[in-house]
């Protein structure tokens, strides 16, 4: 699975990691919620698994891949769109 070359930083102080993944997953992607998988990465598409949130040893960084290469583009502009409309969250 490519990465997306944007990377969401959160504000700890302020909010989650969960709660930032399960608004995005809620907002974005039409999910009923964000989805922790055995491996340690996050299903935020509802089950399609085409996108997935990676968590990283930084505890404040959300990295992700996309199953496509061909929908990194789109999932970078959504990313982007979340960021602007969080203020708990900036690009990385």
């Amino acid at each position: 699975m490519p990465y997306c070359t944007k990377k969401i930083i959160i504000d700890i102080e302020q909010t989650s990691l969960m709660q930032v993944l399960n608004k995005m997953a809620v907002t974005k992607f039409k999910a009923h919620r964000a989805t922790c998988l055995n491996n340690g990465n996050v299903n935020i598409d509802g089950g399609l698994n085409d996108v997935r949130a990676v968590l990283s040893d930084q505890v404040d960084l959300i990295k992700f891949c996309c199953r496509y290469t061909r929908d990194a583009p789109r999932v970078e502009s959504i990313i982007s769109d979340f960021v602007n409309e969080n203020p708990n969250c900036k690009l990385a």
